[in-house]
């Protein structure tokens, strides 16, 4: 797809604990499932949607990724990273890239996370959150929008459930929690009382913009594995190479 002028951050600063012993010389993202390091698939599907302007975030071993992607013109985008002394986590990451980011919308999405999830839904978010925030769409007022998977059994309570299109902390039988799927949209207006350099997560912080009504959700059905052990690993890569021998 031609690029469309919005930006993607690749979270990829976190250290991978569970990970260990793999990741004290490699780097999370970098790790290999089927063919590709978890990073490539990230990247692959972000320029195939458009987004060829993508910034990644890097702490814990962030040479390492530097060296392997370059400056992204492999791949046919351009790669800038925002460095990280430690980890800032998810919402203290962001802050400090929003100069590489700019002022337009912009898609995140975890190193760490495998998905069929389409990121072309990322690109049109960025342009309906773009119109809201620009006061377009009078009846729409949201600054974010969360993607939502089904929940793993190592968080079985979820984080949102979806009301009429919009984020809650308030699930029920019909409108169960799900989980938070490390991939979202943001308008750069939402960070403006955030510090730069200040580690901060994104719960609870995002919670006062999910009560004012200001966050979208949608949930994804398809394909989503979180690799954060090595069991889920190990699992991942045996059923892509299983994938390929089929093919």
């Amino acid at each position: 797809m031609k690029p469309h002028g919005y930006k993607a951050l690749i979270f990829a600063a976190g250290r991978g604990q569970r990970l260990q012993p793999l990741t004290d010389t490699v780097p999370k993202p970098m790790l290999h499932a089927g063919q590709k390091s978890l990073i490539e698939y990230q990247l692959e599907a972000l320029i195939k949607a458009g987004f060829h302007d993508i910034v990644i975030n890097v702490a814990w071993l962030g040479e390492v990724i530097q060296t392997a992607l370059g400056d992204g013109a492999r791949y046919g985008c351009s790669i800038r990273y925002s460095i990280e002394a430690e980890a800032l986590e998810t919402v203290g990451g962001i802050v400090q890239a929003l100069p590489l980011l700019g002022t337009k919308p912009f898609a995140t999405v975890s190193a760490d996370v495998y998905t069929d999830y389409s990121y072309n839904k990322l690109a049109a978010m960025c342009a309906q959150i773009e119109m809201s925030a620009n006061g377009e769409v009078a009846h729409l007022a949201h600054f974010a929008h969360f993607v939502l998977a089904n929940n793993p059994p190592f968080h079985p309570l979820g984080d949102f459930a979806i009301r009429d299109g919009l984020a809650s902390r308030q699930g029920d039988e019909q409108h169960p929690r799900l989980n938070y799927a490390g991939i979202a949209v943001w308008h750069p207006r939402i960070f403006a009382g955030c510090v730069r350099g200040e580690k901060m997560k994104l719960f609870p912080w995002a919670d006062q913009f999910v009560a004012a009504g200001e966050v979208t959700a949608e949930h994804h059905r398809g394909v989503w594995d979180n690799i954060g052990t090595i069991d889920e690993l190990n699992a991942l890569d045996a059923r892509l190479k299983s994938q390929l021998s089929r093919s």
